[in-house]
């Protein structure tokens, strides 16, 4: 899952309608369809569909320029410059033409965005370092766990991407280890839709994977883009 990470800690990203209005502003759908030319589908969640804690049917906050233009009227935003930071190259493919394309669709509705590229070592050791963001930040999550305690714990738990520090967010992640089935999976609808409401981490796609196989195998791709060599056989 590909997400935009949100220092709310700092500057008019404290405002949760700031947060919203980034949200809204980004239409999620066109961004796989067009800069990804297809190859991704839009996400609202921080886990990825085909792993345990991804809710199908959930709705998130959807794509309106106009609700983002009155919530900015609302927090009395004024113009303040909010960095975008991302990796020119590395973990996620097209990354530059993918933060161009945020920056775009945050300047449409009144967001002055300062794009700033770096190499992945270096935004990586931003962010997974001492180093806390300036505000926005291009980032992904991989699936393979195939389970989603670990991003739940990382963007909401207490871990590295977690700014947000939110008790109610901190108690569903710690609560869905105490539940199974019907029960787990509403935990995790809890947590979407409160990262959704306030948002503190901003859900984009889930990118698929192209491969080239052999036409005498027989071999299904995984969720978690892992290969197990038992899972093929000759046709």
């Amino acid at each position: 899952m590909t997400f935009l990470g949100v220092n709310q800690t700092k500057g008019v990203l404290k405002d949760s309608r700031i947060r919203r209005a980034i949200s809204l502003a980004i239409d999620k759908k066109a961004l796989a369809k067009v800069v990804l030319d297809g190859r991704a589908v839009a996400n609202d969640q921080i886990v990825a569909p085909g792993v345990a804690g991804f809710v199908k049917g959930f709705d998130g906050t959807g794509y309106s320029p106009s609700k983002a233009k009155k919530l900015l009227a609302e927090a009395g935003y004024s113009g303040q410059s909010i960095p975008l930071e991302y990796a020119t190259s590395g973990r996620i493919p097209l990354s530059s033409e993918i933060a161009q394309a945020i920056g775009g669709y945050l300047k449409a509705v009144g967001i002055d965005v300062d794009l700033v590229g770096m190499d992945q070592a270096s935004l990586s050791a931003k962010i997974y370092g001492t180093v806390n963001m300036a505000g926005l930040y291009l980032n992904t999550w991989a699936p393979s766990t195939m389970d989603g305690d670990m991003p739940a714990s990382n963007l909401f738990g207490g871990g590295q991407n977690d700014y947000a520090k939110s008790p109610a967010l901190a108690a569903l992640v710690k609560d869905q280890r105490t539940v199974a089935g019907a029960d787990r999976l509403a935990d995790f609808e809890k947590i979407a839709r409160t990262n959704a409401d306030d948002a503190d981490i901003l859900p984009l796609f889930t990118p698929k994977a192209d491969y080239a196989v052999n036409s005498t195998l027989s071999w299904t791709p995984r969720v978690d883009g892992e290969f197990v060599v038992s899972d093929i056989h000759t046709r």
